[in-house]
């Protein structure tokens, strides 16, 4: 079997050539219209399909509202508040969910980054403002399992996030570090009550966030975190993708190098490291989780564990995939001829 290095990095066909990395993620940038689109995800997976013989993760983060990557003529939705606070809200979350997951596979998307489950409180960041669905963990945790059910029946994977729960974070973990004091009693009945709900309800992923959780492990954010994996893995029962929030937020970068971080992060039970940028800067770190370098044996154990996971999602896309149909991508979007 070909290796796989459980890295999904920003857009790079140069290293998805040399490397065999588990996914791509997308912004905006990469983004013109839905057939171009169509025609970028054709051409990753044939790369890929043709050098490592699988396909690769295609994801963004189309959460609705401000945090879409996907512009018109995509389907606009508003933010998760917005939708989580109308009165038919299990109505307007399932149609956000099929018709977004709908037209991510038209398009030759198969994973997206969503849905948000932190729990609002009176006081929230700005990073978060409008992308939670509710101050009640229940409400949160029903409506992230009526997207993931809705989303994943159309073969996009969800991945939930920022375990252990960001609503009591005061400060933005893109910009620096973040400390959050919170008994574990109020964490367990609160932030992550939603998760274990999405776990019972099978969501493919979960991303840890950057923040310090001080009743859980003082040191180390739950980005590398093994007292945080465990909590997901034994307490909760999760058996899926732990995934990382992005490597290069300051969060991370104000301490400790990408590669520092995606080791560390490997060695205490993360599967998937996500770096959105500047990947040619992080070569290193993935020649050593292609060579098994600089880690200890407990720290191979874990990654030959996220690797068996990870190349099983990858194996269920393979069973699942299609290259996009770019004439059924005209007609649904109504584009021009000429494309």
């Amino acid at each position: 079997m070909l290796p796989t290095i459980p890295v999904i990095m920003g857009l790079n066909l140069d290293l998805l050539n040399r490397y065999p990395i588990t996914g791509i993620i997308l912004f905006s940038k990469d983004i013109d219209n839905p057939f171009q689109l169509a025609e970028l995800t054709t051409k990753i997976q044939k790369l890929s399909l043709d050098r490592w013989k699988r396909p690769v993760i295609i994801a963004v983060d189309q959460e609705g509202g401000r945090v879409s990557r996907l512009k018109e003529p995509f389907t606009q939705f508003p933010g998760m508040e917005e939708l989580g606070s109308a009165p038919n809200a299990v109505q307007r979350v399932i149609e956000y969910a099929k018709v977004t997951s709908f037209e991510m596979r038209l398009v030759g998307l198969n994973t997206n980054f969503a849905p948000v489950l932190d729990v609002r409180r009176n006081h929230v960041d700005e990073h978060l403002r409008g992308r939670t669905l509710s101050d009640s963990p229940v409400l949160v945790g029903t409506l992230g399992i009526h997207i993931i059910r809705m989303m994943q029946s159309h073969k996009v994977f969800c991945v939930a996030k920022h375990f252990p729960g960001l609503g009591k974070a005061e400060r933005d973990p893109h910009k620096e570090e973040v400390l959050i004091k919170t008994s574990f009693q109020e964490l367990e009945e609160t932030d992550l009550l939603p998760f274990g709900m999405v776990i019972k309800a099978g969501v493919t992923g979960i991303m840890t966030s950057h923040g310090i959780y001080e009743a859980i492990d003082p040191l180390n954010p739950a980005t590398f975190s093994k007292a945080v994996n465990n909590i997901l893995r034994e307490r909760l029962g999760f058996d899926g993708i732990v995934v990382t929030d992005d490597l290069l937020m300051g969060a991370i970068t104000s301490k400790l190098s990408v590669e520092e971080a995606g080791l560390k992060a490997i060695e205490n039970g993360t599967d998937l490291l996500l770096i959105s940028r500047d990947a040619d800067s992080h070569l290193s770190l993935l020649d050593k989780l292609l060579f098994q370098k600089e880690l200890t044996q407990e720290g191979i154990k874990s990654l030959n564990k996220a690797i068996a996971r990870i190349n099983s999602l990858l194996n269920l896309i393979k069973e699942n995939f299609k290259y996009p149909d770019l004439k059924d991508v005209k007609n649904y979007f109504h584009l021009p001829s000429y494309l």
